[in-house]
């Protein structure tokens, strides 16, 4: 958005991104940490822009984005058992396996990030430490830590 690019372009250049890290991970011969983690946050990046396409362009709010995104979820879990016989992460050994595991992860990461900042904070857990961790500063109306009050 900073760029005025639109939630579509962003999404589009984030899976781009995606996309060309796991192609990478899945031609890697050996382990490489650096790679997997960068992955990781293009997982995690590609699918928060892929939530708020279908929140702020889509309009179908924090709810349907939700339940969109738990339906690929269960949709690449049942078609990586279809397909492989199995969903364990002991099996990711061939390319299609990769696959459906970056998938999965995805989804599920995408998921759990809607789900912990999507919802309000019900007034029993409204404290400064459930703020910190269970939605994110700019969801808060109220500052998320404050020191104390010097009198001057």
């Amino acid at each position: 958005m900073t760029l005025n690019w639109g939630y579509l372009a962003g999404t589009a250049l984030f899976l781009a991104a995606l996309v060309l890290l796991v192609c990478l991970q899945i031609m890697a011969k050996k382990f490489h940490p650096f790679l997997y983690w960068a992955t990781i946050i293009a997982s995690t990046t590609f699918g928060t822009t892929m939530a708020d396409l279908a929140d702020r362009s889509l309009g179908v709010g924090y709810t349907g984005g939700s339940s969109i995104l738990l339906f690929c979820l269960l949709a690449t879990l049942g078609l990586w058992y279809w397909s492989l016989g199995s969903i364990s992460v002991d099996t990711v050994s061939t390319p299609r396996a990769e696959v459906f595991y970056w998938a999965a992860i995805t989804f599920s990461q995408t998921l759990e990030l809607r789900w912990v900042t999507g919802w309000p904070i019900p007034p029993a857990l409204d404290t400064k430490a459930e703020r910190l961790f269970l939605a994110p500063h700019w969801r808060s109306s109220r500052p998320l830590i404050s020191g104390p009050t010097y009198r001057g």
